[in-house]
């Protein structure tokens, strides 16, 4: 009996020490558990933090890029930025949504050596900085034509920011979709004013989304054209302070192809007057009115200071038509800058401007430009000559029984201009 409780004894000892073996072994794995998961629980708050830092940063960036001017940033680029493009402080609005402005900022920051943003946590300095994808280049450059997998709709910037010299990196796209406009829905008269109402030509945009290019193609925009798709008898242009500059050097199926790449196609004659001549009763949109003035910024020829006063040719007036006049006496300017009633500019004087005419394919160009005095009937709305699109030197051009081009000009190449324009179906 004795020996039987003594093996009962042993029996239960070694039970109870197993079992006491067993508790100090969950004891101490609870214990290093819960540090492992604190551990984790703290790398994966940091991981989550730096996440949303970059995501702020290209916020932030987004922002500068959209409205450069009224940003914290853009008195540290202002100068150097307007100095190096060649703009002044009025056409400052052109580098908003521009790889011009991402540059600007790239370019200061690298010169202080500054991050974008720094932040501290638990006492550890994070910073983010822009950072290039390569020695060539700061940004991609995406657009409709070549990302059928993506749902851009605009030219676009691909970026890449980085979090302490590279630890982490955040891939961000910015549209640039701040330089067209929307044409209104409403009815339009086709070309000059005729005596004859039956010869005139009448249409609408009532149900269509035309939204137009307020600029003409630039050398920026056929730069980045030709770094995506490389043309064998074309070259980039190398001087950047050019880059807003219109492109004027290219053929007609260029231009096309151009237009094409952005998810575009050149504007159109028809669209063209009805951005330009002022509708007489703006506020009814349904209203079939079709009087119309010769010049985009009155109503009414009287009202107009080429009618009024032509011998009145000051910058105030160049920036309206910028003619032969205006290019000797204010050649800072470039081109006239003020906007039509629906935000266009650049649509009198300056270079030539090539539109499709699906009405009339020998009225294509927009003659009116500083190659004729402000004297000259070509610069009127609505008139236009003919260029052939196959090359730039003066007998490439027809200007009817309008005003010739200037002796001064005979034999030399012109500068042709154009603009896109993308028209969004509705489903």
């Amino acid at each position: 009996m004795k020996s039987k409780m003594k093996s009962a004894y042993k029996y239960l000892t070694l039970v109870g020490l197993i079992l006491v073996l067993v508790g100090i072994f969950f004891f101490i794995e609870m214990f290093l558990s819960g540090n492992v998961s604190k551990k984790n629980e703290k790398k994966e708050t940091h991981k989550l933090y730096k996440r949303l830092l970059l995501i702020k940063s290209a916020r932030e960036l987004e922002s500068f890029f959209r409205d450069p001017i009224n940003h914290k940033w853009w008195p540290l680029v202002a100068d150097e930025c307007l100095k190096k493009y060649h703009l002044s402080e009025k056409e400052s609005y052109r580098l908003s949504c521009s790889g011009q402005i991402l540059q600007c900022l790239y370019d200061f920051k690298k010169i202080k050596n500054k991050p974008l943003i720094i932040e501290r946590m638990n006492g550890i300095s994070y910073e983010v900085r822009l950072v290039t994808l390569n020695e060539k280049y700061l940004f991609d450059v995406l657009v409709p034509s070549n990302n059928e997998s993506t749902d851009i709709t605009h030219q676009a910037f691909g970026i890449k920011l980085a979090l302490n010299q590279g630890e982490e990196k955040f891939d961000a796209m910015l549209e640039n979709n701040c330089h067209e406009v929307f044409l209104d829905e409403r009815y339009f008269a086709y070309g000059e004013k005729k005596a004859d109402k039956n010869s005139e030509i009448y249409f609408d945009t009532i149900g269509k989304k035309y939204f137009i290019d307020v600029h003409l193609m630039t050398k920026a925009d056929y730069n980045y054209w030709l770094r995506v798709k490389p043309h064998e008898n074309l070259s980039m242009f190398t001087d950047h302070k050019y880059d807003f500059e219109p492109v004027t050097h290219l053929k007609l199926k260029q231009m096309q192809d151009l237009c094409s790449f952005y998810g575009k196609q050149i504007f159109r004659a028809d669209l063209f007057d009805a951005a330009t001549f002022i509708p007489f009763e703006m506020r009814e949109k349904t209203s079939k009115n079709y009087e119309r003035g010769s010049y985009y910024w009155v109503k009414k020829n009287s009202e107009a200071w080429i009618v009024k006063n032509p011998k009145e040719i000051n910058e105030k007036n160049c920036k309206l038509i910028y003619g032969e006049e205006c290019k000797s006496k204010f050649p800072q300017l470039k081109w006239g800058s003020e906007p039509t009633w629906a935000g266009l500019k650049e649509v009198m004087g300056g270079v030539f401007e090539y539109v499709y005419n699906p009405i009339d394919s020998k009225e294509n160009l927009r003659a009116s430009s500083f190659y004729f005095p402000l004297s000259s009937s070509w610069h009127k709305l609505g008139k236009r000559a003919f260029w052939d699109g196959e090359g730039h030197d003066s007998a490439h051009f027809n200007f009817g029984d309008g005003d010739q081009l200037p002796m001064v000009y005979k034999g030399k190449n012109l500068e042709v201009g154009f603009r896109c324009m993308r028209e969004v179906s509705i489903k």
